[in-house]
């Protein structure tokens, strides 16, 4: 059974993310120090599944009306699993926007990496464009965009 449990920080260190989610990283430091940052950001919530985590996400309010939203996913998530983990993060994203009241959410993934951008659809966020040079790397994103109506 998927749990949706408040974010600790020192939750991030227990998942491995995906390789390509380690490489859109590149840059940034020791990704998994960030939790204090992501908590101060906005709401944030950890998944679990049998006692285990499995992804973290949350919603980085910019200012009142707009977020930007962020996910680290396990490597090794069971398929059979991947339908559950969808909604439950599409529930919990539009849960918090409400609460939130929330116009605009945003999001972005590694250009070139077609499960995150595949994945962002299905959450009902739109692509907008490609940023160039967006990463600390200089590496280019796809930038979405979740807007209501």
């Amino acid at each position: 059974m998927i749990e949706v449990k408040p974010f600790e920080p020192h939750d991030l260190g227990e998942i491995e993310v995906q390789a390509q989610q380690a490489a859109e990283m590149a840059g940034m430091g020791d990704w998994q120090d960030l939790g204090d940052t992501l908590v101060a950001a906005g709401p944030c919530w950890t998944v679990r599944h049998g006692g285990r985590v499995i992804g973290c996400g949350g919603l980085g309010v910019m200012w009142r009306g707009r977020a930007e939203a962020w996910c680290f996913v396990a490597r090794d998530v069971p398929k059979t699993l991947w339908p559950a983990l969808h909604r439950t993060v599409e529930r919990t994203i539009a849960a918090t926007a409400r609460e939130l009241g929330l116009r605009r959410i945003e999001a972005s993934c590694a250009y070139g990496w077609p499960p995150g951008r595949r994945w962002l659809r299905l959450l009902g966020f739109q692509e907008e464009c490609v940023a160039r040079c967006y990463a600390p790397d200089g590496a280019d994103f796809w930038k979405f965009a979740r807007v209501a109506a």
